[in-house]
């Protein structure tokens, strides 16, 4: 017995079958709560399963996903964060790049004059709008 999703694994070569994400009975996206984003099975490049509940109906779902279509409805600084993916205006960010960032110590002056800063690797994610966020590695 299969438990997978609607599409997946059959036709187009053992692609999902990505679907709006909407509720099929209200028919709009306007009362959605978005309970959980993962991988698919299939690691299709740009596709997540999502699963959402309509506020107005109660109806679950649970379906592969443009990752693409998360970003509607969502204000423009937000950053959504599922797995090691982050999100920003409905796109994944992309590492642009590392960089080491310096973290002096407090120097007061009954501090000793010998203390050593502490330096923080970090990677850099951009999104296409040029929003940018940093992390440690």
């Amino acid at each position: 017995m299969s438990l997978g999703f609607p599409g997946l694994g059959s036709g187009d070569a053992g692609r999902a079958r990505v679907l709006p994400v909407m509720c099929e009975r209200c028919g709009t996206d306007r009362d959605l709560t978005i309970r959980s984003v993962t991988d698919p099975p299939e690691h299709q490049t740009g596709v997540v399963v999502v699963a959402y509940t309509c506020a107005r109906c109660q109806l679950f779902s649970e379906h592969p996903a443009r990752v693409s279509d998360l970003g509607h409805g969502i204000r423009r600084a937000t950053v959504l964060i599922f797995g090691w993916h982050y999100m920003h205006c409905g796109r994944i960010m992309k590492k642009t790049g590392s960089e080491l960032r310096r973290l002096p110590a407090p120097w007061a002056a009954e501090a000793r004059p010998n203390l050593l800063d502490v330096y923080l690797p970090i990677r850099v994610l951009t999104c296409a709008c040029g929003f940018r966020l940093e992390l440690p590695e």
